[in-house]
């Protein structure tokens, strides 16, 4: 998901004022009703650095999608994670989200744990580029790779949840990396 080509095509869509909905291997079951529900028109495909788009027969017809189009603003679509039924679809103005790494902070080595249909994923990618930090990102989400990272990269920030941390202290993973 935050292969090099991936973040281009995100950042130049969003350049070109379109409206993006990103959508991650882990929601891969839930992709076609995100497709729906969004309205998708075309579906952009990542593939060992190649870009492929797709059409899908739908019309973006919204009004949320009707006043970002009239302000001449790009969008973004994400969903929620669907743990009390459904996903729901949360239309934000790209550019007004853009807005708020317009301040200088600090750089931080992080790792790129939050995933990209996620605000949490989308906004530590968005903040670590914007501020000059070092983007890592691990083979996969598991305690092992990130522990693996964090040492190999020697990460200062990982921002990510509750529950991973959870997994972390009972695989004892970070007993068995140089984590300082």
């Amino acid at each position: 998901e935050f292969q090099l080509t991936t973040i281009a095509v995100l950042l130049a869509l969003a350049a070109r004022r379109n409206i993006v909905v990103p959508l991650g291997r882990d929601a891969a079951p839930r992709h076609a009703k995100h497709l729906e529900i969004a309205q998708v028109e075309r579906r952009l495909l990542v593939d060992d650095g190649r870009v492929r788009a797709v059409p899908v027969q739908a019309t973006s017809a919204h009004p949320y999608y009707d006043e970002l189009r009239q302000r001449e603003s790009s969008g973004l679509v994400l969903f929620t994670s669907g743990s009390t039924g459904d996903s729901k679809a949360a239309v934000h103005d790209f550019e007004r989200l853009l807005e708020r790494y317009e301040t200088p902070r600090p750089a931080w080595r992080t790792v790129l744990f939050l995933q990209l249909d996620h605000i949490g994923g989308l906004n530590t990618l968005l903040f670590t580029l914007a501020h000059g930090g070092a983007v890592i990102v691990p083979d996969e989400r598991t305690p092992r790779s990130v522990c693996e990272a964090i040492a190999r990269h020697k990460a200062e920030l990982l921002p990510t949840s509750p529950t991973f941390l959870n997994l972390l202290l009972h695989s004892e993973e970070h007993r068995r990396h140089e984590l300082s």
